[in-house]
C-alpha cells in the first residue's frame, strides 16, 4: 500500500512538472536590435506562450507595468532612471527564461476562461518612460543609460510578427497593467493601424485609467517629455494629442479622458475606483491594511480618497456616451490589477453586487462580442456604491466569511 502511495505521488509530481514546463511562456530577447535598448543598454524582450486549438490563432499581447522615472528636473529623472537600471524593469540581464502567472496569463481554463489558449506574449517594460521614449543615449555616474520605450514597443511588435506570424491572426488584444495598462491606451492606434485592417482589434488596459490627482508625482511637466523625447514631441503616443506643443496642458497627453479622440477602436478597460497605487503614491495616504481595506484613515484621509473615487467616476461616466465602442468594468474596492492575480476570475470581485460579472467574465463578453460583430454600447459595469458597500471586497471580511 505504501509503495503505491509513493508511486502515485512521484507520478502526481511528474505530471505537474510536466504540465508546468509545457504552459510555461519563454523568454524571447530581441537579436540584434537597432534602436531598440533597456535604460542599462541590454536587449529587451517578452514572453511567448504558443495557442492551440480554437485560440492558435488570436494574440494577447500584455504590456507590463511599474511605475516610471519620475522627476521635475533633468537631475531628478535621470538618478531615478540610473537606480531603476539596475533592476528589473530597467534591464533584461537578470530576466527568467520562463515565466508562468495567474490571471489573465493562466493555461487554466477554469482560471482564464478566454485566453488560456490563445498565443500569449507578455511585453517586459525596461524603458522607465511608459514605452515612450526616443533619444540618444546620456552617461550618468559613469553609466550609458538609453530611453528607448518607443523603439523598443515597435521592435517587439515586428519580432513577433515575423517570428509568430501576428499579422495573419484573426484577433489581436492588446493590455497591459498599471503603467503597462496607460501604455496599452498610448499604442493602440499605433498596433491597430499596423495590422491588416482584416483583423478584429481590441486594447483593454488595466487600472491605466488616470486622472490627475498629485501634479509634482503624476503629470508630465515639459522638462521629462522634452528630455524623453530630445525635444521631438510628436513621437509621444497616441499621436495627434491636441496638447502637444501647450506646455500648460501638456499632461493631458497622458491622461486617458483627454485622448479619447486618438483612440479609434474598440477598448474594455478595468479599474478600481479605489485604485491601491493611486491612493499610496499619488495621495500618499496609508491607511490599507493587509486584506486591502481601509482601516484607521483620519476624516481628511478618507475625504480625500473619496474625492478620489468621485474624480474617477465623473471621467469614466463621460466616456460612455461619447465612446460608443468602449466598455468598462469598475469597482469600488481597494486593489491595484485584476489581471494579474486571482483577483482576476475571483468571484469576491463582482460589478454590481452578486451580479457574478467578474473582470474575466466582463471582458470575454465584450472581446467576443467583438468577434461576433454585435453592437458594443451596453458593456458597462460600473459600481454605484462607494466603499465599503460592495461588502464582498470591502476587505473588512475574510474571503472564507464571504
Amino acid at each position: 500500500m505504501r509503495s503505491k502511495l509513493i508511486c502515485c505521488v512521484v507520478l502526481a509530481f511528474a505530471f505537474f512538472r510536466t504540465y508546468c514546463g509545457q504552459n510555461q511562456s519563454k523568454l524571447v530577447l530581441l537579436q540584434n536590435p537597432q534602436n531598440a535598448k533597456c535604460l542599462d543598454g541590454t536587449a529587451p524582450g517578452y514572453y511567448f506562450s504558443q495557442g492551440y486549438g480554437d485560440g492558435q490563432n488570436k494574440f494577447l499581447l500584455y504590456m507590463e507595468g511599474g511605475f516610471y522615472c519620475n522627476g521635475q528636473t533633468e537631475q531628478e529623472i535621470l538618478e531615478n532612471c540610473y537606480q531603476r537600471s539596475f533592476t528589473d524593469v530597467g534591464s533584461s540581464s537578470k530576466w527568467n527564461q520562463t515565466y508562468m502567472d495567474n490571471g489573465i496569463f493562466s493555461p487554466l481554463q477554469r482560471y482564464n476562461p478566454l485566453f488560456y489558449n490563445w498565443n500569449r506574449i507578455f511585453i517586459k517594460y525596461c524603458d522607465g518612460t511608459y514605452y515612450q521614449s526616443s533619444r540618444d543615449p546620456v552617461i550618468y555616474k559613469n553609466k550609458t543609460l538609453n530611453f528607448r520605450g518607443s523603439d523598443n514597443f515597435k521592435e517587439i511588435v515586428e519580432d513577433i510578427s515575423q517570428r509568430y506570424e501576428l499579422k495573419n491572426s484573426s484577433i489581436v488584444v492588446l493590455a497591459g497593467g498599471s503603467a503597462g495598462g496607460q501604455g496599452s491606451y498610448f499604442w493602440s492606434q499605433y498596433l491597430r493601424n499596423y495590422l491588416p485592417s482584416t483583423i478584429k482589434m481590441v486594447a483593454s488596459p488595466d487600472c491605466g485609467f488616470n486622472v490627475q490627482l498629485n501634479p509634482a508625482l503624476q503629470d508630465k511637466n515639459p522638462v521629462w517629455v522634452d528630455f524623453i523625447t530630445n525635444r521631438k514631441r510628436e513621437i509621444i503616443q497616441p499621436q495627434g494629442c491636441p496638447y502637444l506643443h501647450d506646455d500648460i496642458n501638456l499632461y493631458k497627453c497622458f491622461l486617458t479622458e483627454y485622448i479619447i479622440n486618438q483612440i479609434n477602436i474598440p477598448v474594455f478597460f478595468i479599474s478600481s475606483l479605489y485604485d491601491q497605487f493611486f491612493i499610496d503614491t499619488y495621495l500618499q495616504i496609508d491607511c490599507i491594511n493587509s486584506k486591502n481595506a481601509l482601516v484607521g484613515c483620519t476624516d481628511q484621509q478618507q475625504a480625500k480618497i473619496e474625492n478620489m473615487r468621485q474624480k474617477l467616476y465623473g471621467a469614466i461616466s463621460l466616456i460612455r456616451p461619447v465612446k460608443k465602442n468602449w466598455g468598462m468594468w469598475a469597482v469600488s474596492c481597494v486593489l491595484h490589477v485584476f489581471s494579474q492575480g486571482l483577483a482576476y476570475n475571483n468571484q469576491v470581485y463582482q460589478v454590481p453586487e452578486d451580479s457574478q460579472i467578474t473582470p474575466s467574465l466582463a471582458l470575454k463578453s465584450f472581446i467576443e462580442a467583438v468577434e461576433q460583430d454585435k453592437p458594443l454600447d451596453n458593456f458597462y459595469f460600473i459600481d454605484e456604491l462607494a466603499y465599503p458597500y460592495n461588502v464582498r471586497c470591502n476587505g473588512l471580511q475574510s474571503l472564507s466569511q464571504q
